[in-house]
């Protein structure tokens, strides 16, 4: 590594990028190579300036797998068509305790290809009047309504229901690229809740975040037309870097609790390749996300508040993000993706396939 500004590097997942520190954090400049460049360009959802639909490529997808690989058959391991005894006994359960559980409405707020208004009921069973029929506690919802399989006992092929809701494809390309499940919701029989996942097949299944967040390594996040990714570093790897204003090494100020360090690195938009390190205590108290130059993480993108959202480090608790700041949330909403469960709870308000749900509980 050279001593002078400008110096020419390689990390993690970028390539021949000048990185700089200043404080406590560091940012790392794309100098020409996106190392997104094989991603296909976004597609444009309905109205996205309005509310903020989703406009996800396909290298999206590719990022979405390298966070939680999408596999169905883990996702369904109870759903199967072997039907053992655990599965049976959860049917048997879930019959049991269908009349007095919660029930679950989702309703369409936007989209553009499902009317407005839309509601999809779902008891403890699954989605009621689901032709999947099989009052397993999973709602599986996503483009593809059968698919032909071989029947062992029977010895002839039959239809096999993939999905409980269709959410209609917008094209062709489309509806042959995303055929499959793209998001389960789960009844959780021991916690008397549902639960919602993505399948890692389509755009993307993300919540709006209306409480603090506590960040988790691989988090990724939906701002606008741009993604943050979210890395926790416990080891000290590229902590010596370049300072632009005196030219000299200097080592990234190391936190007293031993906390890991924060990247955000960040595709899609106009800022693809753009990658941000902070470490613990941060110098002013927070770390800000938005369109001001006065942000820490500044994102020239329209669909962003001039404040979008704050990361802080609290030493109990970790790297925390709220929307927007503690005065005030965003306006387009900061997104997260559901590569795990998520507990719905009354209100919550998701996206998935060029579609805003928001769910109700009674």
């Amino acid at each position: 590594m050279g001593t002078a500004a400008g110096t020419q590097l390689k990390s993690a997942g970028l390539c021949c990028n000048s990185r700089y520190v200043n404080n406590n954090y560091e940012f790392e400049i794309n100098s020409g190579s996106n190392p997104y460049q094989d991603y296909e360009e976004y597609k444009n959802g309905p109205d996205t300036h309005r509310e903020n639909l989703p406009k996800v490529s396909a290298g999206l997808e590719n990022l979405r797998q390298g966070i939680n690989e999408p596999n169905n058959s883990n996702a369904n391991k109870l759903q199967s068509d072997n039907y053992d005894a655990e599965y049976l006994n959860r049917i048997t359960e879930l019959a049991n305790i269908v009349h007095f559980a919660p029930l679950l409405t989702l309703k369409v707020i936007s989209s553009g290809i499902l009317d407005k208004g839309t509601t999809v009921k779902i008891n403890a069973q699954g989605v009621e009047n689901s032709p999947r029929s099989a009052k397993d506690g999973y709602s599986y919802f996503g483009y593809q309504k059968v698919t032909r399989k071989f029947n062992k006992i029977t010895q002839q092929t039959e239809d096999h229901y993939v999905n409980d809701y269709i959410i209609p494809a917008k094209d062709k390309e489309s509806a042959q690229r995303h055929k499959g499940r793209h998001f389960q919701v789960e009844f959780h029989i021991p916690t008397q809740t549902y639960r919602i996942k993505d399948l890692g097949v389509g755009y993307g299944a993300f919540v709006k975040l209306e409480h603090p967040l506590i960040l988790k390594d691989n988090h990724l996040l939906n701002v606008g037309e741009s993604f943050l990714v979210i890395n926790l570093l416990e080891d000290d790897e590229d902590s010596t870097t370049v300072s632009p204003l005196n030219s000299r090494r200097d080592k990234v100020v190391e936190s007293p609790q031993r906390a890991p360090r924060l990247r955000v690195k960040i595709f899609g938009g106009p800022n693809t390749g753009d990658c941000f390190y902070f470490t613990a205590p941060l110098e002013n108290g927070c770390i800000k996300i938005g369109r001001r130059n006065n942000c820490e993480i500044q994102v020239e993108d329209n669909l962003l508040s001039k404040y979008q959202c704050t990361i802080k480090f609290l030493p109990e608790e970790g790297w925390i993000l709220i929307d927007g700041t503690e005065k005030r949330p965003s306006t387009n909403g900061t997104w997260l993706y559901m590569n795990d469960d998520f507990e719905i709870y009354n209100g919550i308000i998701f996206k998935a396939n060029q579609t805003l749900f928001q769910a109700f509980l009674e």
